[in-house]
């Protein structure tokens, strides 16, 4: 049974929009601390939302004829796996969103007024075109120097403008009243839409694995979709800093999740 509040809302978000009933008193979610410190609670997001994906694929094998199963998930390792590579840290560093073991033009620096800008130039397209607007050496003295001569909010606008991944980073209040923020906030945490009701296709009898003879006619695989639906929450907790923990970053640049448009995680 998931016990811990935090998990089961994020288990009961998943579960409001399927169109069948799953059951969270088969998983069980063994206690684990947390390797990264946040006032978001992503560890428990992340328990929540793959003890519902999982609870979705035991309910599948029981329709096609398995047995029914139990689920047992390690806090500390869900929070890992939501997206290893960008909440991965290695001395208290990110090992793929930091200048150290990326590059300079991936990071968070301060702006004239005080207040952070990250940019992220994982791709050459999004380096080239940072450093252009920057006018700058790849170097963190040189982007700190750019940055410094306008305030966060105008980097945001004119970077936005030029389909770069950069933006100022907010205190969840300032998100909430944020255009997007209340965007997000108007939307399902979950919706799933239904296509077509002609049930051209059912999936009969399994003999060893819920999911045995399925194919995924996307182009993502399961585990890719789950990163991707929620790795937007890990590129959020890479905004952090010491003084900046309970900040939240823009979406203009790829942070639309839905988890962070309400203090949901937060404690």
């Amino acid at each position: 049974m998931i016990t811990n509040k935090f998990q089961k809302k994020a288990y009961d978000a998943v579960a409001a929009a399927l169109p069948f009933k799953i059951d969270p008193g088969k998983v069980t979610v063994e206690p684990g601390t947390s390797y990264l410190p946040s006032p978001i609670k992503m560890h428990d997001y992340a328990a929540g939302v793959m003890a519902a994906f999982g609870s979705v694929v035991e309910h599948l094998g029981v329709i096609r004829g398995l047995p029914s199963q139990t689920m047992k998930l390690n806090r500390r390792l869900c929070g890992f796996h939501l997206n290893e590579l960008q909440v991965q840290f290695l001395n208290g560093y990110s090992i793929i969103i930091d200048a150290w073991p990326m590059g300079p033009d991936n990071g968070t620096y301060r702006a004239k007024d005080g207040r952070y800008l990250t940019i992220i130039g994982l791709h050459p397209h999004l380096r080239d075109g940072l450093l252009s607007y920057f006018d700058c050496a790849n170097s963190q003295a040189a982007i700190q120097r750019a940055v410094e001569k306008k305030t966060a909010q105008e980097h945001e606008d004119e970077l936005a403008l030029l389909n770069l991944a950069a933006g100022m980073v907010r205190t969840p209040e300032e998100w909430s009243a944020h255009p997007q923020g209340i965007a997000t906030e108007q939307v399902p945490m979950v919706d799933i839409e239904q296509k077509t009701d002609k049930k051209k296709r059912f999936l009969g009898p399994a003999k060893h694995r819920p999911l045995e003879a399925y194919e995924c006619s996307s182009s993502l695989t399961s585990s890719q979709a789950l990163q991707q639906a929620c790795g937007s929450l890990s590129r959020a907790l890479m905004l952090s800093r010491s003084n900046l923990r309970m900040a939240t970053g823009s979406l203009r640049f790829g942070l639309a999740i839905a988890g962070a448009r309400k203090t949901y995680f937060s404690t």
